[in-house]
């Protein structure tokens, strides 16, 4: 393949196209490939995640066992790739960065997942069913603290993963359905605690702790 990168590209696009390289650099995994005439996914992904530097919140997404969609929002914020106001307002696409759920400060990354006092409530209902004692603070540090609390292992790490994701994921949607005009006549904690019930169900390791 011998197409360039094109500076005004998406970032998603310039990392595909930067990854030929890599891609080329394990010619013997390509060519057992190509000899039993099938693709192997899984042998890709790892050659390809064990070519790249390791990032610290790795281990939030890691055999996290929430919703695929949950991992997702969470992988993109990690990756400060989401479309917020304070962003889109930098790029002149929006004139307001107001954040739609308090109506009083600017929507960053900290205030609409963890500062706002909207969003501040829905994370203390949440853990307050995890029987966990924590006043959320900026993005930092909630991951900071978030990474420490999962490197316990354990079902107790397992539950928080799912939370995580499952509470940063909730309140990206709550927040949408705002912005666009949505109902929002839904709970946002019971909906974010049911799933977690749900997916936590599924593996031997946190059943028995589900309520």
């Amino acid at each position: 393949m011998n197409a360039s990168i094109i500076q005004s590209s998406s970032w998603v696009m310039k990392n595909i196209l930067a990854l030929r390289n890599v891609v080329q650099q394990h010619q013997q995994v390509r060519d057992n490939m190509l000899g039993q005439h099938k693709f192997n996914m899984s042998a890709m992904y790892e050659v390809l995640a064990h070519s790249n530097q390791n990032v610290e919140w790795r281990r939030l997404l890691k055999r996290s066992a929430a919703r695929p969609r949950a991992k997702f929002i969470t992988w993109l914020t990690c990756h400060r790739k989401l479309a917020i106001k304070d962003k889109l307002k930098r790029f002149n696409m929006i004139d307001s960065s107001t954040y739609s759920l308090c109506h009083t400060d600017e929507e960053s990354i900290s205030h609409l997942f963890f500062t706002c006092r909207e969003t501040v409530n829905i994370w203390k209902q949440v853990l307050m069913w995890m029987n966990i004692d924590h006043q959320p603070k900026l993005w930092y540090d909630e991951i900071m603290w978030a990474l420490q609390y999962v490197s316990r292992k354990g079902w107790r790490a397992s539950l928080m993963k799912i939370a995580l994701a499952g509470v940063i994921y909730g309140i990206w949607h709550r927040r949408n359905m705002v912005v666009f005009g949505h109902t929002t006549q839904f709970d946002t904690v019971q909906n974010i605690i049911d799933n977690k019930v749900y997916r936590g169900w599924l593996y031997r390791r946190t059943r028995s702790h589900i309520a």
